[in-house]
C-alpha cells in the first residue's frame, strides 16, 4: 500500500513534514510486514488493520507474539520437527 506523501506548504517549514513522512514509512512498513505473515495470522492480522488509530510496528509486533503465545499454549500452533522435539 503506497500512502500519499505530505507537501510542505508553509515558508520556514515549521510545519513538521519529517515526522509526517516517517509516520507514513513507518506505516507501509508495518502494512507490509503484515501482508506476508503466515495464513495462521489472518484473524489477528484483520484485527490490527481494522484498529484506529493504527498501531506503531512495534505494538503490532507485541500483539502478534502474544496471539502465537497463546496458540502455542492452547495447541492451535503447529511445530516443526526441530521445536517439536526440544518439548
Amino acid at each position: 500500500m503506497v500512502l500519499p506523501s505530505p507537501r510542505c506548504t508553509c515558508e520556514g517549514c515549521d510545519c513538521g513534514i519529517g515526522k509526517k513522512l516517517n509516520e507514513i514509512r513507518e506505516k507501509e512498513r508495518t502494512y507490509e510486514f503484515l501482508l506476508i505473515l503466515d495464513d495462521e495470522f489472518s484473524v489477528i492480522r484483520t484485527q490490527i488493520l481494522a484498529m484506529k488509530p493504527f498501531p506503531p510496528i512495534g505494538s503490532v509486533y507485541d500483539l502478534l507474539a502474544e496471539d502465537e503465545q497463546q496458540r502455542a499454549l492452547s495447541g492451535g500452533v503447529k511445530r516443526t520437527g526441530t521445536e517439536s522435539s526440544t518439548f
